[in-house]
Formats: C-alpha cells, sequence, structure tokens
C-alpha cells in the first residue's frame, strides 16, 4: 500500500558551548569572546531523487539559517517555564 509519501533523509548533529576566555582566544582577535556561544554544526541530506543534488546543496544552508532564530526561540520559551 502506498501513501505516495516521498523518502528523504536529513541527519544534523550540533554542538552548543559558552565560550572560556581560553576558547576564545583560539579565535584570533576581535572573534570571540568569554561568555559568547559557539554552534557548530554538521548535516548531511539526500531528497532521493526529488531534487538534483546540486540544488539541494545550495539550499539546505539558506534552510538552516531560517532554522536558527525559530531555535533560539524555542530555548528561550523552555527556560521560562523553569522560572
Amino acid at each position: 500500500m502506498s501513501f505516495g509519501a516521498i523518502t528523504g533523509t536529513y541527519t544534523s548533529v550540533e554542538r552548543f558551548r559558552k565560550l572560556s576566555v581560553q576558547d576564545s582566544t583560539a579565535y584570533g582577535e576581535g572573534e570571540g569572546n568569554p561568555g559568547d556561544i559557539e554552534w557548530v554544526m554538521a548535516t548531511a541530506s539526500d531528497a532521493h531523487g526529488v531534487l538534483p543534488g546540486w540544488v539541494q546543496a545550495l539550499a539546505v544552508p539558506g534552510q538552516i539559517a531560517k532554522d536558527v532564530p525559530l531555535f533560539l526561540k524555542w530555548v528561550e520559551e523552555e527556560r521560562r517555564k523553569e522560572d
């Protein structure tokens, strides 16, 4: 039985950390401050034939950039729930 769904894959590995004085100096002058948040992300995705790979490669970074403010808003809302 088929429901017309298109199978695709997406994986994201992310790391968040608050920079220490030592971490912030590793970035060089003016590129990091103690207390800043570093967000490192790696993704892999495949629409399995729906879109050519080069189109996917161009589209994913823009979509991730749109998700960042949504994620930060969610974090803020979750923190308010804890108060």
